[in-house]
């Protein structure tokens, strides 16, 4: 072995003396050649195991045969290798029984023999014997057809850190609890045909953990207490997944030492590996944990979820959490909610205590109207109110779904139930008639008062059912408002919730109706005038219970000078006769209001917004106004505007919708392009999330091709509503070129 000098490659080892039985030492010749000097044989054994580290087994076990010196180096070393296919079972148990190190670092074991389980099973016990830290299983061939299941020892291992299988098994799915608590890494991405993973925490698992399993189609994540990331999981079609219910007496209680951002982070960024799952479920744990991401309300992914699955306790921990998971779901069509009776008492005073940490009052920012939900689990019985009002939580937060499924266990009294189950048969049993009233109440809520009446008629029970539903839903065009007034004087109710009207406006005694509604302290009241402008009487501006109202086809604030909406948090107006003076008039009446609506109220000229602080979002689909005033609003939807709409402050937008046209701005010049559309970008360019419309895009473009400069935008989000024509593509390349920061781009075409 000759080595030129100048070729001389310098090789650093840190070896420290006291790992090594002797020291480094290599031979030299006297001479400038080193012919014939073994310096390989002179390295250290930990040396030599380490090069054995890069080969297989059966390589490293032919260095035996070398020498003395070499006959049992390999035998210690501690990385074993079975990576070749031809690999006999009685060579692998030939080797395993040499073996003499009293741990193994990494066990790699690759095989497509038709051979027994138990020889697989023998391996893989060998391995956790020898406190292994690393397993790479690689399965081939005809060990699919004989439905390999890992053995109960192989989900119990205290030194195992990472896990690497690469199998053409469908399924693992452990029959015993998981014991791997060290592990740190579980690599699935070469499994091509695993399908489910199923995995049940428990106790056992005392640090982070992060799951690479790009092909399976469903994840059960049960007892989780690491933080668990979820590295790819981008073939997902079906999750479920809870937190730990931590009993006494349990090893480690990792939500004690987890800060409430570290928990929200962790569900959070679970949520954005679930966005394009259709089928979910979600444990109690998890939805209270999702509530400590409502009070700083940080944005959380948009869900493609279809059908979606509660299993919950009905308490406030967790109405925060499901009311932003529903709003986040807007293609939901199925909800079911299974009672559950337990859930961790740590992650619930976890949240009460953020709460506290934060100076919030838990009744007030976890309430649903005038209905407190329970501060603990520990309540046995559910009141039938209290589960109306958790009803009508879900429906309130979605709009397109079609199945609400309720498995209600022991959560209600079931006395009411128990005189129908007589004998050994059901039949004939009236289980809607034993429902609560407040529930029967709340399927009222989703039909018209016509035919709600007409239950009265279907037996005793139903009889007065109906006068204490507290949403009515009136439709007059085919009824005598006077014959509806006298059944109306039958209605009990203390409070309505919510009243729809529509109605004729040429149609008598509709200031009766209203006034109705009004009197009975109504929080939802909408009223359609189809045919005509309605003119309100006086007393329809003084109103402190109203916190949503929709008018089409009105004449708002004409001859009246006050109006005190002090509850009013929506305001919808479509259609309807409206100024600038009358507009002002009703926004200082309405200090609470967040959300405005205009469509076609097309006689505004500036839009002053200043003045409404908690104003977040404004709706605009009319010819005006000329110019908008609003410092507060976060949410922008601009439409069908054919004037020149000036946007003169809207410096907290985070989110803008624009799809305006002038019907003339083809007779545009260059200039007047240039101070229309520069000055719109230049208002939006601090917007992260911007949508724009085909004609929106068309001004872009003319304003590119007259080389008009564009100013630079921060938007991380862009989503283009348009059809694939060439007056759009101009305006899309600048705005793509001058958007640098720019994440995810939405063409919907």
């Amino acid at each position: 072995m000759a080595i030129e000098e100048e070729d001389h490659a310098t090789v650093a080892v840190r070896n420290p003396s006291d790992r090594f039985d002797r020291p480094v030492e290599i031979k030299r010749s006297r001479s400038d050649s080193i012919d014939g000097v073994d310096s390989i044989s002179d390295l250290p054994d930990a040396v030599l195991q380490h090069i054995f580290s890069y080969i297989p087994t059966k390589f490293a076990i032919r260095t035996s045969v070398l020498s003395r010196r070499w006959r049992h180096v390999w035998s210690e070393t501690p990385h074993l290798s079975f990576k070749w296919l031809s690999v006999s079972p009685e060579s692998v148990n030939k080797t395993l029984a040499s073996y003499k190190a009293s741990k193994i670092t990494s066990f790699h074991l690759c095989t497509r023999l038709a051979i027994t389980a138990h020889h697989v099973n023998s391996w893989l016990e060998f391995a956790r014997s020898h406190n292994v830290d690393d397993i790479f299983l690689e399965f081939r061939g005809y060990i699919i057809t004989t439905n390999y299941s890992f053995p109960d020892f192989f989900y119990n291992n205290s030194s195992l850190k990472n896990l690497i299988i690469d199998s053409r098994c469908n399924e693992m799915i452990p029959r015993c609890t998981v014991s791997w608590t060290s592990l740190k890494y579980l690599d699935l991405s070469k499994s091509l045909h695993l399908r489910i993973l199923d995995i049940d925490f428990s106790c056992f698992f005392r640090g982070p953990i992060k799951i690479v399993a790009p092909h399976i189609h469903y994840l059960r994540l049960r007892n989780s207490e690491a933080q668990c990331t979820l590295v790819d999981v981008s073939s997902l079609t079906e999750a479920k997944v809870d937190f730990s219910y931590i009993e006494p007496g349990c090893c480690y209680y990792s939500f004690q030492l987890l800060k409430p951002d570290v928990l929200q982070g962790i569900v959070q960024a679970m949520l954005e590996k679930f966005q394009n799952v259709e089928k979910l479920t979600f444990g109690v744990n998890f939805l209270q944990i999702l509530s400590l991401a409502k009070i700083p309300s940080p944005a959380l992914p948009s869900l493609k979820v279809k059908t979606l699955t509660l299993e919950t306790r009905i308490m406030r921990s967790v109405v925060p959490g499901i009311a932003r998971l529903l709003q986040n779901s807007p293609g939901l069509k199925k909800i079911t909610v299974y009672t559950t009776k337990k859930c961790s008492t740590i992650v619930e005073t976890c949240v009460n205590s953020y709460l506290d940490a934060q100076d919030l009052n838990p009744d007030q920012c976890w309430r649903l109207n005038d209905v407190v939900f329970p501060t603990s689990s520990k309540s046995e019985v559910v009141k039938p109110e209290l589960m109306a009002s958790f009803l009508e939580l879900l429906l309130a937060n979605t709009r397109t779904l079609e199945t609400l499924v309720l498995h209600l266990g022991s959560c209600i009294d079931r006395s009411r139930f128990e005189e129908l189950m007589t004998g050994d048969s059901i039949a004939g049993a009236d289980f809607i008639s034993a429902l609560p009233d407040a529930i029967l109440h709340l399927i009222f809520s989703r039909f018209p008062t016509k035919f709600v009446i007409r239950t009265s008629v279907l037996s005793k029970r139903w009889r007065h059912v109906w006068s204490d539903t507290p949403s009515l839903s009136i439709d007059c065009r085919e009824a005598d408002p006077n014959s509806l007034i006298k059944t109306l004087a039958n209605h009990s109710a203390p409070r309505i919730t919510s009243f729809d009207l529509c109605i004729s406006s040429k149609a008598h005694d509709i200031n009766r109706l209203i006034e109705f509604a009004i009197s009975r302290n109504t929080e939802k009241l909408s009223l359609d005038f189809r045919d005509g402008n309605y003119n309100f009487p006086e007393f329809f501006y003084t109103n402190s219970s109203l916190n949503q109202l929709v008018v089409d086809s009105g004449a708002l604030v004409t001859t009246i000078h006050h109006v005190s909406w002090t509850s009013l948090r929506d305001l919808s107006l479509s259609f309807c006769k409206l100024s600038d003076e009358s507009l002002a008039m009703i926004i200082s009446g309405s200090p609470l209001l967040e959300s405005l609506t205009l469509h076609h109220c097309d006689k505004l000229g500036i839009l002053d917004l200043s003045k409404s602080l908690k104003l977040k979002r404004l709706d605009l689909d009319n010819q005006g106004p000329t110019q908008i005033l609003a410092p507060h609003i976060h949410c922008l939807r601009l439409r069908h505007s054919q004037s020149q709409c000036g946007l003169v402050d809207v410096s907290s937008l985070t989110e803008a919708y624009l799809n305006i046209y002038c019907t003339s701005f083809y007779h545009f010049k260059s200039d007047l392009l240039q101070v229309y559309v520069l000055n719109m970008l230049e208002k939006l360019h601090n917007v992260e999330n911007l949508t724009f419309g085909a004609a929106f895009l068309q001004m872009l473009s003319l304003a590119e091709i007259c080389d008009i400069p564009f100013p630079m935008l921060k938007v991380e989000v862009l989503t283009l509503e348009t059809m694939i024509v060439p007056s759009v593509i101009p305006g899309i390349a600048k705005l793509l070129q001058n958007s640098p920061g720019l994440k995810m781009l939405k063409p919907l075409f």
